[in-house]
């Protein structure tokens, strides 16, 4: 009777095949994983805009959005401005708040995830949703919820406080691109 088995030779080809095959999807499941955090950050976003909107006109007293950063992480406070206080996110969930502000949610996205956000608007890095049928200040608030690998998508909230989601770039799929 044979023996039966793999030889050295079998062996060395089957793990260099195996090595090639590795190097060459690696990257793309890097790009596929990263864009993919970009559209979950993304509609957590878009979902708590949405949230602090409804809860301003619920609680009928303004809700504010506050985008800040650090070398450490990216992160957002929702909070009621009643009484005096100061809010930052970079403290954390729970004790982002200080004085008589009520932190509603506080969201922190480590640096290491290769996702960052970015706020912008022609007056500051907040956005204030007012108890009247939820309108915000500033009208022209955005983020950019950018990968550092790939993807790129922004939500714009305009002066209704209505989010609305593209892609500047085109990078990432299924999503318009703005105009």
């Amino acid at each position: 009777m044979k023996a039966r088995g793999i030889t050295l030779i079998e062996l060395a080809v089957t793990v260099a095949i195996v090595a090639i095959v590795a190097v060459l999807v690696g990257p793309s499941v890097q790009q596929l994983l990263n864009a993919q955090r970009v559209r979950s950050i993304s509609a957590e976003l878009v979902n708590d805009v949405q949230y602090a909107r409804s809860e301003a006109v619920r609680r009928n007293v303004p809700l504010l959005v506050r985008f800040q950063s650090d070398t450490q992480m990216t992160c957002y406070v929702i909070y009621a401005e009643i009484g005096i206080g100061r809010c930052s996110c970079l403290r954390g969930p729970g004790v982002a708040c200080s004085g008589t502000f009520e932190e509603v949610k506080t969201v922190q996205i480590p640096r290491d995830l290769k996702v960052a956000l970015a706020a912008s608007s022609s007056m500051d890095t907040l956005v204030t949703f007012q108890p009247q049928a939820g309108t915000s200040r500033p009208g022209d608030f955005r983020v950019d919820v950018a990968g550092s690998i790939r993807g790129l998508l922004r939500t714009e909230i305009n002066a209704t406080g209505r989010p609305s989601v593209c892609s500047p770039d085109g990078s990432v799929t299924q999503v318009p691109q703005c105009r």
